[in-house]
């Protein structure tokens, strides 16, 4: 037995070199990519049987996810914040705005924790870059959260104009 092994040692020396050769070759052609993740926390506002939205509307809590991954999901921000970091500029030049857009959709995670609670993660060519498109994906959800909410405040304040303009007529 130790004859063969001795036999066949310079052949697993020699692959076992170029094993290691291959892998660190290929581990230095790879680009490092660093990851970047938020977490936004969503609370409604003002209770829905006060604002006269209905349980089953369009803002119902389930729905929520789904709402706002598309949202961030969605052609026409992805577009903004290509342009704003100069994000994959060869894709753009050679296959256009839209197939730089699905290369960017694959680098975002978006990922509901709880009912409320909601992760946005991008992996980037450098760790500023993960970071400051992070923070402006979290910043296209904050934006179009306060516009619903704005939505629905006046919503409940027309309710409530609604409301009081009945009881003072009542009361008249």
């Amino acid at each position: 037995i130790v004859k063969r092994m001795v036999a066949h040692l310079p052949v697993t020396v020699v692959v076992l070199a170029l094993g290691i050769a291959i892998t660190m070759v290929l581990a230095r052609q790879r680009k490092t990519m660093w990851g970047s993740e938020t977490v936004l926390y969503y609370k409604e506002g003002i209770a829905r049987q006060f604002t006269g939205v209905e349980a089953g509307g369009e803002d119902n809590l389930k729905a929520l996810p789904g709402r706002l991954k598309g949202t961030l999901l969605s052609r026409a921000p992805l577009e903004k914040i290509i342009k704003e970091f100069n994000l994959y500029q060869q894709t753009v030049q050679m296959e256009g705005l839209v197939a730089a857009v699905d290369m960017f959709r694959a680098k975002i995670t978006f990922k509901p924790r709880s009912t409320e609670e909601f992760l946005i993660a991008f992996e980037g060519a450098t760790p500023e870059e993960a970071r400051d498109v992070t923070a402006r994906l979290a910043d296209i959800l904050i934006e179009d959260m306060n516009e619903r909410k704005k939505a629905r405040a006046k919503t409940a304040t027309d309710f409530l104009e609604n409301e009081k303009k009945r009881a003072d007529e009542d009361l008249e």
